[in-house]
């Protein structure tokens, strides 16, 4: 009998036969550890650090970050887009939740299981950046794929013992890929059993076969043959990941595949690299704070040049939405007026944006900055009575910068003078910064030029390592955080 693996969730499915695909010639494999979840062996502290325990409240299950926002886990796994708490740790009981979960969202198409729709995922309300990102295997990168390709489960389902809530990994061969879309592997009492549901079948493109000796994320866990529930006697079956991809891209919004377009062209963005070599290998550290997680590839070359090949010379485009400058604003309750700040910020065809920082400048205070990531690139800020100019900065990830001007507001005051702006009434145009001080000292003494926005301190100004709130600024941001461009040329239980 075939069982879904979720660990208080079981649902019988018929059997199915397994077929090994046709050998389309050259394929990547692997040189993985010999090592022994049921009948395999736990792992050291923060191995497999991508590897996540999803609770949903009234079962538990595995899943795997592919993406600083994405885990991907399996249909059943988040029946009814159930809400879960992802959680990253070696055992269930201590691990903690780096980031809340927004939302988890099951391919509505699934029914059953050995069908291969079993894939869902859950989307982070914020990005996990201390945690390398282990990608879901796509384009030429799954030519890995068939049988005898060595894998790696990882999970923190039941164990020959009857425990779990360990996170433990076996590595096997392939038994062979069907056609429905799913990697057979186990038997014998050794593979994946209840609360694996969702993990992640990985792989090592070797270096030996033309990889790059970095891993990847090839399946995703979804049911098992049992004597009894929890008793894992048989093979099991795993989803191809790279099935789940068009979902989670429609669904979110956000690129799970940084080296490659929608239909699997090699088209490396600045996120195709930083991939795990020795995922397994584990260190110091915690979670919480920092782990020690094993060395990292540099730019993918594996399907065809890196990003790195292509120099980005151009600076990004910058676009403020808002405020318009020169602009005064009513004291609201509180003593106080919101003033959103938004730009619109693109990179073209080069390596993409790094961050957009906002600078404010206080005429009687202290400058605070502050930079976003991600899109969107919005700030909700609240500012006291008072003037003040903003700059917005734009970065890309080669280094190239684009500015705003200085745009001016006040709160229930006058607008004041953007810094460099001409007062002399001459047309000219002073832009040297030595004519129209602005007075950042907080003592009305006045500076010596426009306010630094690299968080140095210009001679007589008081700049340096504000924070928000300092100067009398109250700055309240709730920045949204969206995905990554997609690329697009046109674009479930265990």
């Amino acid at each position: 009998m075939r069982w879904s693996l979720c660990s208080t969730v079981l649902v019988l499915v018929p059997t199915i036969a397994t077929a090994a695909p046709e050998d389309d010639g050259e394929v990547l494999g692997i040189d993985a550890p010999s090592t022994q979840i049921y009948g395999g062996d736990e792992t050291e502290q923060c191995a497999w650090p991508s590897v996540v325990y999803l609770a949903t409240g009234n079962s538990a299950c595995t899943g795997a970050l592919v993406h600083p926002q994405i885990v991907l886990t399996a249909a059943h796994c988040v029946p009814g887009d159930v809400s879960a708490s992802v959680r990253f740790g070696e055992r269930s009981e201590v691990a903690v939740e780096l980031a809340a979960t927004e939302y988890c969202r099951a391919y509505p198409g699934f029914v059953n299981t050995a069908t291969g729709d079993d894939f869902g995922f859950c989307k982070l309300a914020a990005p996990v950046d201390n945690i390398p990102v282990t990608p879901i295997a796509f384009g030429c990168e799954e030519s890995i794929l068939g049988t005898g390709t060595q894998v790696t489960h990882v999970g923190y389902g039941r164990d020959q013992d009857g425990g779990s809530g360990r996170k433990k990994f076996v590595s096997l061969p392939v038994n062979a890929v069907t056609p429905a879309g799913e990697i057979i592997t186990g038997g014998a009492n050794t593979g994946i059993c209840s609360g694996d549901s969702g993990g992640p079948v990985m792989t090592r493109l070797a270096s030996s076969l033309g990889g790059d000796d970095t891993w990847r994320v090839i399946g995703i866990h979804s049911w098992a043959q049992m004597a009894a529930p929890g008793e894992c006697n048989g093979v099991a079956g795993s989803v191809i990941a790279s099935r789940a991809i068009d979902f989670i891209e429609q669904e979110s919004g956000i690129d799970v595949t940084p080296c490659f377009t929608a239909d699997g062209a090699w088209d490396p963005t600045w996120g195709c690299q930083g991939f795990p070599i020795d995922p397994g290998q584990g260190g110091e550290g915690s979670y919480a704070a920092m782990c020690e997680t094993g060395p990292l590839g540099g730019f993918s070359e594996l399907c065809g040049a890196p990003l790195s090949a292509n120099p980005d010379v151009d600076p990004p485009t910058l676009q403020v939405l808002s405020p318009a400058g020169n602009t005064e604003f009513e004291v609201g309750a509180g003593g106080q007026a919101d003033v959103p700040v938004e730009a619109t910020v693109g990179d073209g065809d080069g390596w993409g944006v790094a961050g957009v920082e906002l600078v404010i400048a206080p005429v009687d205070g202290e400058m605070v900055t502050q930079t976003l990531e991600y899109a969107p690139y919005r700030w909700n800020t609240s500012f006291p009575a008072g003037a003040y100019n903003l700059k917005l900065v734009a970065t890309d990830n080669a280094g190239n910068q684009t500015e705003s001007e200085w745009i001016s507001i006040g709160v229930g005051v006058e607008a004041p003078t953007p810094p460099g702006a001409d007062t002399t009434g001459t047309g000219d145009g002073d832009t040297s910064g030595e004519g129209d001080d602005v007075d950042d000292t907080g003592d009305g003494s006045g500076g010596t030029g426009e306010p630094a926005i690299d968080g140095t301190a210009p001679s007589g100004c008081g700049c340096a390592g504000s924070s928000p709130g300092d100067g009398g600024v109250a700055l309240l941001t709730f920045a949204a955080v969206a995905g990554l461009r997609r690329r697009r040329r046109g674009a479930s239980a265990t």
